[in-house]
């Protein structure tokens, strides 16, 4: 299978690049920052629409402002029964272009790569966002991402939970890190505790992403302002609780803990906490990390 890869330059058009080369796919990707010295079996194409002149599967990972433009850019020069799979996070701004591309003989899948791609062993997760038909497409990514989870989800639905999964632990950690970049990181890293640990780690990974990406999170997403305003309201409610005797915010806290309690085990996630202490220790003996 002749697969194209628009955006191969980017973190996860690598991972993808990697992925089907294992395959077995002939790979060829677009992308203007890419290395035309890198590895041989990657053909490099001039253009977007080379890459997808007679290409059995195309991939858009673009960032995502760009994708319903690339997409628009390379349906004219797909060939007929080909493949057009779209990755990004946020899909109510391409779902209705990926719905004229189902009234042609381009076959589109709509998908969310739930990891980045540093991912190795974990198990992947893919959100499916049915566009024309729900288990013939379900079937493909199966076919595309043997062994993967498939999450099968409507466009709206996914953009308002990616609002709290994404956009509301990026900003909170934007935040925190706007606070410890004028702090002794280091000194505050001796002194921190299990729990700053893992917090400290997913800061950490969350501020290696471009500017621009976490920008799209925000803005590209019809649902994160409510959800950043909910996240600012809630502050100063939690602030409001603190200046009174106390008793509000323990009857506020115990409330909010009840809640979780009757969907998750509370005390599996502690445990879990130390699992992945654990785990970075033993990759920090065996010289896996630094």
């Amino acid at each position: 299978m002749k697969t194209a890869i628009i955006g191969g330059a980017g973190g996860m058009g690598k991972w993808l690049t990697n992925h089907f080369l294992k395959l077995g796919h002939s790979v060829i990707v677009s992308d203007p920052r890419i290395d035309q010295t890198q590895d041989p079996d990657i053909e490099i194409a001039t253009n977007n629409k080379a890459a997808v002149d007679n290409a059995d599967l195309v991939l858009i990972s673009v960032p995502m402002k760009h994708s319903t433009e690339v997409i628009r850019d390379v349906i004219p020069h797909m060939k007929d029964e080909s493949i057009l799979c779209e990755i990004s996070s946020l899909k109510s701004n391409v779902v209705e272009i990926l719905r004229t591309v189902s009234k042609s003989l381009i076959k589109p899948l709509c998908i969310h790569p739930l990891f980045g791609p540093g991912a190795s062993v974990l198990k992947k997760k893919f959100a499916l966002i049915p566009i024309r038909e729900e288990e013939e497409e379900r079937e493909l990514l199966k076919s595309l991402f043997p062994d993967s989870q498939v999450i099968i989800i409507d466009a709206g639905e996914h953009d308002r939970i990616m609002a709290l999964t994404l956009s509301l632990p990026y900003f909170t950690n934007m935040i925190l890190a706007s606070i410890l970049k004028n702090e002794d990181v280091s000194l505050i890293e001796q002194l921190g505790g299990t729990t700053f640990a893992v917090q400290f780690m997913l800061t950490g990974s969350i501020m290696s992403h471009t500017p621009e990406f976490h920008l799209s999170l925000h803005k590209e997403n019809n649902y994160a302002a409510e959800m950043l305003r909910r996240l600012k309201s809630g502050i100063e409610d939690v602030l409001a609780l603190l200046e009174s005797n106390g008793d509000e915010f323990i009857r506020f806290y115990k409330d909010i803990k009840s809640k979780l309690e009757e969907q998750l085990n509370l005390e599996g996630k502690y445990q879990e906490m130390y699992r992945v202490l654990q785990v970075k220790e033993e990759q920090k003996e065996e010289g896996l990390i630094s």
